[in-house]
């Protein structure tokens, strides 16, 4: 399967002290959250700032909700409550969210389903839709250990989901029962971690979905166009799209002028003599190109081996951040030490694991060492090493 390149990369300004959480979209301007400032930042639909929100809380994830015209927000590693809040982003009610333990894991993605006029909520391994009215929680997505959730959006009836799973990432859409229809690769230099949709039709697109990602240490905005032409898009999606003004009137008919006479032709020279062709000069055979020397296949092998072992070593450095943060947001909730002892056992586990998976990717990087390394080469390399990072 071959990577969907993007139509358009727009590189975000690094004004947030950390990093951007989520994005959303309510038909004129995309907002994104800085969890780390305590800021939601408004955007036009070229990602010019227009307004920056304080906020009382780090709200990651967000969504716009087209029926009672607010947003919904969720906050890093809190999986009790989601927030309310009004246009000028203060908290007007919340949800509790009763979910089991083994759900685990923060909020990777919220989105609202105008359709059934619900919350679609990403955990890790789980997706999830939530009442809005009764606040009650239903699980319509299970997944297995090989695959994790990293965001959501709902293109009523169906659903885009970012998925990891064997160092690639991808982006799936689900039909309304939740059976898979297409997948796509996302490219990947590229780190994805929300994704909005935007039907309102704008420098003549249309039903496009916006990609929040980072790149290179950089966050940027990846823009595609809706590439399927079999999925059912409801009418309630395009209820945010401001109404189009009013075509300007025809301008009305004149009479059509008089064609000028006719001139007469000129009288046309007699027509010289040809020249006596030249006989063709032979044409030299074309010279045969030279046979490309073709890649030697250990190269493509050890450099899918590195790329898989970076690829995992960035989700644990994500694993390893939120069980910190969490730690630090159960110390400075609580003072009680069987707690906080509890949740340090948890954490202690994860960290343990996370070093066992460690050493089983030092020693795939030792495995390859000699496979990778060829003696002919030993004198180039000892020169000019091919690769910046060297395999320790």
């Amino acid at each position: 399967m071959k990577a969907f390149p993007a139509d358009c990369e727009m590189q975000l300004p690094e004004k947030c002290k950390n990093k951007y959480g989520g994005i959303a979209f309510d038909g004129t301007y995309f907002y994104i959250t800085c969890p780390g400032s305590y800021e939601i930042i408004k955007y036009d639909r070229c990602f010019c700032t227009v307004q920056c929100f304080q906020v009382p809380r780090p709200y990651a994830c967000i969504c716009y909700d087209s029926h009672s015209d607010c947003f919904w927000c969720s906050v890093n590693n809190c999986t009790k409550k989601l927030f309310k809040l009004d246009l000028s982003f203060d908290e007007i009610g919340c949800i509790p969210l009763n979910l089991h333990e083994k759900c685990g894991g923060s909020i990777t993605g919220i989105s609202f389903d105008c359709t059934k006029n619900c919350l679609m909520i990403c955990l890790p391994k789980f997706i999830i839709k939530i009442d809005t009215q009764a606040g009650k929680c239903r699980r319509i997505l299970k997944r297995n250990c090989k695959i994790w959730n990293m965001g959501i959006c709902a293109i009523s009836p169906s659903t885009a989901v970012i998925e990891v799973g064997s160092c690639r990432q991808y982006l799936s859409f689900y039909t309304e029962s939740f059976i898979r229809k297409h997948r796509l690769l996302l490219p990947k230099n590229y780190v994805a971690k929300a994704i909005v949709f935007v039907p309102c039709g704008f420098q003549g697109l249309q039903n496009q979905f916006y990609i929040l990602a980072v790149k290179q240490g950089r966050t940027v905005v990846l823009r595609w166009e809706l590439p399927y032409c079999d999925m059912r898009i409801a009418r309630c999606n395009f209820d945010i799209c401001p109404e189009p003004p009013c075509p300007e009137p025809p301008c009305p008919e004149q009479p059509c002028p008089k064609p000028p006479c006719p001139k007469p032709p000129c009288p046309k020279p007699p027509c010289p003599k040809p020249p006596c062709p030249k006989p063709p000069c032979p044409k030299p055979p074309c010279p045969k190109p030279p046979h490309p020397r073709p890649p030697k296949p250990q190269h493509k092998s050890c450099a899918s081996v590195i790329e898989s072992v970076a690829l995992m070593e960035a989700a644990l450095s994500h694993i390893l951040n939120a069980e910190g943060e969490k730690l630090q947001k159960i110390i400075a909730a609580t003072d009680d030490v069987d707690k906080i002892l509890s949740a340090n056992k948890i954490i202690n586990e994860m960290v343990i694991n996370a070093t066992h998976l460690e050493i089983v990717l030092h020693n795939k990087l030792v495995a390859i060492k000699d496979f990778c390394v060829e003696k002919d080469d030993c004198k180039c390399h000892c020169e000019k090493p091919p690769y910046k990072d060297k395999i320790i």
